[in-house]
Parts: structure tokens; C-alpha cells; sequence
């Protein structure tokens, strides 16, 4: 009897030990971005410089290392729940590597606060510049028709900013598709 007594406390012990277990660490689907997946794709970086059709973001190859230039985005995309309409909504492309949604903004560094409602991608977030590099600076395209575009925003710098070494990281882009929302990052060699 005692030992059936025993073995029922030792049950309820661990039921209530995982039940709390869950309550501070939710399960991973209750996270707003569970539905995106890591994989690692075959590098097929492309450099967009040169091709006809490709901007340079003005202003961006004397850009601070904090700077941030406004574009608009050319497709609905829905990103982490949240669908940021073409044509009006406006992505943040931060000459220190990163892309925000929402808000037009001229310069700062990201807050990244759960306060802040920023979403965010990060293809190589870093002290970085374009200043020294040839061609350097930031540029986009959009490549395919409706409803299967590809908007890549490629930066061109060198790491550390106010450093005399050139090195990594290069070039490197983001590419949003649209109608799958998929998103993809993508580095020179």
C-alpha cells in the first residue's frame, strides 16, 4: 500500500514538475515565426550590379555605418503574421545589414525590443560599410511578373566601419518572393 501511495507522489511530481516546466517554456508552435524554416539552400548568389534594372539606393555608398534608406515594397508580403501591402509599405534597408518592416525611418539602429512591433531580418547584421569598397553600397531589383516576384536587396561593404582592413563580408543579398513569402539569403564567395 505505502508503495503504491509512494509511486502515485512520485506521478503527481513529475506531472506537476512538467506542467510548470511548460508554463515558463512554451512550446515552440505557440511562436509567431514557427512556420518559418531553416534550411540551407545551394549558394546561388548572383550579383544584381550590372544587370539592367538595378538600382543603387542613393546616397548609400557614403552611408554611416548606421544609416537606414527607405524603399518602398513593391508586393504584398506577409511576414510573421503581418501582410505589409505593395506599394505603400515601406522597408527600412539599414546600411549595417539588415532589413526592417514598417515605419519610414532615416537613421538609428534597430531597437529590438519585443516592445518596439519591429519585424526584422538580419542577412548579416555587422558594423559594416560600403565607403572604400568599389561599387559599394546597397541595391535592389525586382525580377519575374505577378504574381511570382523576387525583390533582392544586395549590400556591397566591408566590415568594421572605420577600419583600414578590407574584409568580409562582401556582398551579400536578401531576396523576398512573393505570393510564398519565402525569404532567402544569399553571400558571395
Amino acid at each position: 500500500m505505502w508503495f503504491r501511495r509512494l509511486l502515485t507522489l512520485a506521478v503527481l511530481t513529475i506531472l506537476v514538475g512538467s506542467a510548470a516546466q511548460a508554463q515558463v517554456y512554451p512550446p515552440a508552435a505557440q511562436l509567431p515565426w514557427n512556420r518559418y524554416i531553416c534550411t540551407r539552400i545551394t549558394n546561388a548568389y548572383t550579383p544584381i550590379i550590372g544587370q539592367l534594372g538595378t538600382t543603387l539606393i542613393a546616397n548609400s555608398p557614403t552611408a554611416a555605418s548606421t544609416q537606414v534608406f527607405n524603399l518602398t515594397l513593391p508586393f504584398n508580403f506577409k511576414f510573421i503574421g503581418t501582410i505589409y501591402t505593395g506599394g505603400s509599405s515601406v522597408l527600412r534597408v539599414g546600411a549595417n545589414g539588415y532589413i526592417a518592416f514598417g515605419s519610414p525611418s532615416t537613421s538609428g539602429t534597430p531597437d529590438l525590443s519585443q516592445s518596439s512591433g519591429t519585424q526584422m531580418l538580419f542577412p548579416y547584421w555587422s558594423d559594416i560599410e560600403p565607403k572604400g569598397v568599389p561599387e559599394g553600397g546597397i541595391y535592389w531589383r525586382v525580377d519575374g511578373v505577378t504574381p511570382s516576384r523576387v525583390l533582392t536587396v544586395e549590400w556591397r561593404c566591408q566590415g568594421a566601419a572605420g577600419s583600414p582592413v578590407t574584409r568580409n563580408p562582401g556582398q551579400f543579398q536578401a531576396k523576398l518572393f512573393e505570393g510564398s513569402n519565402k525569404i532567402e539569403f544569399h553571400y558571395s564567395s
